[in-house]
C-alpha cells in the first residue's frame, strides 16, 4: 500500500484534524514534483511533528484524494504569491456508532470515511477476534492481527 506521510506543524494538523483545514500545501520544487506529479497513493499520512510509531494520538491516516497546482499568498511562504502543490486532506465523514445497537459482546467499532456502515468487532483474546456487520447475527473470524487491528485509526474502543 503506497503511503505519502507528510509531517506537519501542530497548528495545521489541529486544524486538518477539526475539519478546517481542507488541503495542505507545498511549494512546487523539483523535491515536491518527483513525489506528486503523475503520482497516486492509497493514503495519506499526516503526522504533528515527528511522533514515536506507536504514537497513534499525533497521527491521522486518509484516504489519498490528490492534488492540484494553484497559486496562493500564505505567511507561512512568504508575502508574495507562490506556486504551491494543493494536497486534498478533508477527512470524509465517518458513520456514527450507536452503541445502544451494538451487540452486547462487542468490544470495538470500525468507523471508516465514506462507508455507510459500522462493523463490531468482538476482541475475545490475542488470537482471537471477530468482525460482523449490523444487520448480521455471526460473527466472523477478523484475518487482521490484533496488534494491526487496534492501532488502525478506524477503530474505537467501547465507551466506559
Amino acid at each position: 500500500m503506497r503511503t505519502l506521510t507528510l509531517a506537519l506543524k501542530g497548528e495545521y494538523f489541529d486544524a486538518i484534524q477539526s475539519g478546517s483545514k481542507l488541503e495542505e500545501f507545498r511549494l512546487v520544487t523539483p523535491y515536491w514534483r518527483k513525489r506528486l506529479e503523475g503520482r497516486s497513493y492509497d493514503l495519506i499520512e499526516l503526522t504533528r511533528g515527528y511522533p514515536a510509531r506507536e504514537d497513534r494520538s499525533r497521527r491521522l491516516t486518509l484516504p489519498w484524494r490528490g492534488c492540484r497546482v494553484t497559486t496562493i499568498t500564505h505567511p507561512h511562504f512568504g508575502n508574495e504569491p507562490v506556486e504551491v502543490f494543493a494536497i486534498a486532506v478533508a477527512e470524509l465523514s465517518r458513520p456514527e456508532a450507536d452503541w445502544a445497537l451494538a451487540p452486547e459482546d462487542a468490544t470495538h467499532v470500525m468507523r471508516r470515511p465514506g462507508s455507510a456502515r459500522v462493523s463490531w468487532i468482538k476482541v475475545v483474546s490475542k488470537r482471537e477476534v471477530f468482525w460482523r456487520w449490523p444487520s448480521n447475527l455471526n460473527w466472523f473470524v477478523a484475518t487482521d492481527s490484533l496488534s494491526d487491528l487496534l492501532e488502525s485509526p478506524y477503530i474505537e474502543e467501547r465507551p466506559a
